[in-house]
């Protein structure tokens, strides 16, 4: 083979490699998204732009290292079927056992935030409580004599 067609197989299999890569941090996405609740679109949206603008750097980079900013078909390809591979490969497996351990492992921190939230919804039950006993007694609802006077 020429120098040529084996430098293009190496850009080729480059494109692929970096085409996986960037499914992958998606499917980090993708988890992040299965743990932690998204209450809007707005937040996908913004996820989302993130990562196509760094997709974008990426395969900017990548081509313009490897063949000075001269866009080819088939590197497009390439990452193309890399991310396609990724996706056949780990289908939705990969992300949801991930999400799986990282939401199992999250149990006990949220069971204590729920413990934590619990004795400070009861202190502040107490503490209301014990200002409308004191209310009571005084007949006044904490205005001072200063305030009295005007």
């Amino acid at each position: 083979m020429s120098t040529l067609i084996t430098w293009e197989w190496g850009y080729l299999l480059a494109s692929m490699m970096w085409g996986m890569v960037l499914a992958g941090c998606y499917d980090i996405i993708r988890v992040f998204r299965r743990v932690v609740v998204h209450r809007g679109v707005r937040w996908i949206f913004a996820e989302d732009m993130v990562y196509w603008m760094c997709s974008g750097f990426v395969i900017f980079h990548v081509t313009f290292l490897i063949n000075d900013g001269i866009i080819r078909s088939f590197s497009i390809a390439g990452f193309a079927m890399g991310a396609a591979i990724y996706r056949v490969a780990t289908h939705n497996w990969l992300v949801d056992m991930l999400a799986a351990c990282i939401n199992f492992l999250l149990i006990p921190l949220k069971m204590l935030i729920r413990y934590f939230k619990m004795l400070l919804s009861w202190i502040f039950k107490v503490k209301v409580t014990l200002d409308e006993k004191v209310r009571d007694k005084t007949g006044k609802t904490g205005e001072t004599e200063e305030t009295e006077t005007l």
